[in-house]
């Protein structure tokens, strides 16, 4: 039962208020260029369902929704991990499922009916995806027909959100950047051809009849990320070797690569965003899901990412370069253009260095906790 009520929205890490898309947005040129939201946009205490909700993005995206006055709902593969969740556990509701579970997805979702369900779950490191092309295909495309299947028949009125990559756009050349949501989809590996045809069923769906849309991300970096991730990682050595837990030096791969680099706060608030807004792309876009690029728009070398860690630091390391970190397949540069969410008010509103900053703070407590965890079950 939704209450009769609405709620002021809560304060949110991102800044940004229901009330006004922009957020600190002021002059009459910035608001002419505001397109209207849905008229949806305001109602209070919408229940979303989040599936990938303990990872990095799912994470961020239940504490802005929290923010909005939503009822979050979650769907989790592992809920002994729910590390990410610390602060919001207990104002989520959890659901334990693999993706890949078909009848556990579709009793879920007759049991949550979401007004809306952000899909995020996934094999989202390319390196162990491409590893694992039959997993990665089981979860990244299986995974998402069974969702959309469940939404058919538990939930048809929900609209939708499917995070896919920009790596489906495949390599870029400079000629061809910025990417629009019109470039063409050649996807290279295992792990790009998975999110393609993921993207397909999302499409075969929406005409039969599903809502929603398609978010292509580019590099989403903050706290939480796994080390997995080079921002996280460089992050993570970087702080390791503050705290004196092994030798100042940072192992690197290729630093000359250049991505969309976009802090995954202002990212979630463009997922939530572009999916209130997706009818009124819709409309314009008959027969297909609409695409939204969610990126900066910028370009910045993984050199750049690294230095800009290391100046907020309070060492300084010596960087080696380790030939096992380079990925063969790299496009040297990708670049997201923005325009669509631009078209809806949104820009980034998370500084470049504060970014930074919020990763090594991270870090810092990360491995504080992991410390003292180790000391108490030592002490036992």
């Amino acid at each position: 039962m939704k209450p009769d009520h609405v709620s002021p929205p809560l304060a949110y890490e991102g800044g940004f208020d229901v009330r006004d898309p922009e957020g600190a947005a002021s002059t009459a040129e910035t608001k002419a260029d505001i397109i209207p939201l849905a008229e949806d946009r305001l109602e209070a205490l919408m229940r979303v369902l989040i599936t990938g909700i303990t990872g990095f993005l799912g994470s961020h995206l239940a504490e802005f929704l929290l923010a909005q006055g939503c009822e979050v709902v979650g769907l989790a593969r592992d809920l002994t991990r729910t590390e990410n969740l610390r602060a919001l556990r207990a104002k989520v509701k959890l659901f334990e499922a693999d993706i890949r579970d078909a009848a556990r997805v579709e009793t879920i979702l007759a049991e949550v009916r979401p007004d809306h369900v952000y899909h995020l779950a996934a094999r989202a490191f390319i390196p162990e995806g491409d590893a694992n092309p039959q997993e990665t295909y089981e979860v990244n495309v299986m995974g998402t027909r069974h969702l959309l299947e469940a939404l058919r028949r538990r939930a048809p009125k929900a609209r939708a959100l499917l995070a896919s990559t920009a790596r489906v756009y495949g390599c870029v050349t400079t000629t061809e950047l910025p990417v629009t949501e019109a470039h063409p989809v050649r996807p290279i590996g295992p792990y790009a051809v998975s999110k393609a045809r993921a993207e397909a069923l999302w499409g075969e769906y929406y005409r039969q009849g599903i809502l929603g849309l398609i978010v292509r991300s580019f590099n989403h970096i903050g706290p939480r990320q796994s080390p997995a991730f080079v921002g996280a990682d460089f992050a993570r050595q970087i702080v390791a070797a503050e705290m004196g837990r092994c030798a100042p030096v940072v192992s690197v791969g290729n630093l000359d690569v250049r991505r969309d680099f976009l802090d995954v706060r202002d990212a979630v608030r463009a997922y939530w965003l572009a999916l209130n807004s997706a009818p009124m792309f819709s409309e314009r876009e008959a027969g297909s899901p609409p695409l939204v690029n969610v990126c900066s728009g910028e370009a910045r070398s993984i050199q750049e990412l690294l230095e800009g860690l290391l100046r907020l630091s309070t060492i300084s390391p010596v960087v080696v370069v380790d030939e096992r970190r380079w990925r063969s397949a790299d496009v040297p540069v990708l670049v997201g253009d923005p325009q669509r969410l631009r078209q809806l008010g949104w820009k980034p509103r998370i500084l470049w260095e504060q970014t930074l900053s919020d990763m090594l703070d991270d870090w810092r407590e990360r491995l504080r906790r992991a410390e003292a965890s180790a000391w108490r079950i030592a002490s036992v």
